[in-house]
């Protein structure tokens, strides 16, 4: 009687259980199925979120003595980037970062925030913000840095890639005094321009009042492209 009850956990199999990561691929395969396509791995890939990968870093995943999982000797492979002798789990804490700032970025939560770590757990700690418009920039640029090189260790080609199209260069602008300011107080910025009337000048407003992207060149040179995301009033 005793090993029928062990058995089962709230009237459920306790044989019948699976992973956490095994149901998050049962409802990814399911969504894309309802959707009426089939469940391939670039649609599986794609379809699973960012906490499902950051889970596979865990220690849960960590045996080195008959190395029998994921980890240790997976991670050349998986992080051809990163400096040799880099461990699983300070690969887990620079994730787990991004993850958290990822979550606060899907969640429309203030970038330029950000909260003293807690000394036993290294989570950020909400009952101690940290004060200062410098503080907070320098530590969005030092997450940003992270993200940066937790790429390079993935893939050393993709993060080349990344910088040589300049994709880095916008959200770095962010990380400055006059990024912030371009977004809570365009008048206080230290950069100032007063065009003048000429055609081009007039071109150009008429072109981002009608929403349009526009390149700017020089002596047939690209100087910039702007559009209407940019116009700050």
């Amino acid at each position: 009687m005793h090993a029928a009850k062990t058995l089962y956990h709230h009237g459920k199999p306790v044989y019948d259980r699976t992973t956490w990561e095994e149901d998050c691929i049962r409802k990814v395969a399911k969504r894309i199925r309802d959707a009426g396509k089939n469940p391939t791995a670039e649609r599986m890939i794609s379809g699973l979120d960012f906490g499902f990968w950051t889970n596979f870093l865990t220690k849960n995943y960590d045996e080195p003595r008959n190395c029998s999982l994921l980890w240790p000797q997976l991670l050349p492979s998986v992080f051809p980037g990163a400096p040799v002798g880099t461990s699983r789990h300070e690969l887990e804490k620079k994730f787990t970062r991004i993850r958290d700032l990822r979550n606060r970025l899907a969640h429309h939560e203030a970038i330029w925030k950000f909260q003293e770590k807690n000394p036993v757990t290294g989570a950020p700690d909400y009952n101690r913000p940290v004060y200062g418009l410098q503080a907070s920039l320098q530590l969005l640029r030092r997450a940003w840095d992270d993200m940066l090189e937790a790429l390079n260790w993935l893939s050393p080609a993709r993060h080349a890639a990344f910088l040589a199209e300049g994709h880095h260069i916008r959200f770095e602008t962010l990380t400055t005094r006059d990024g912030l300011l371009s977004f809570t107080g365009c008048q206080q910025l230290v950069n100032d321009l007063n065009i003048r009337r000429s055609r081009e000048t007039r071109k150009l407003l008429r072109g981002l009042n009608q929403q349009k992207i526009i390149r700017l060149t020089s002596s047939s040179q690209i100087v910039a492209i702007i559009g209407p995301d940019f116009i700050r009033i």
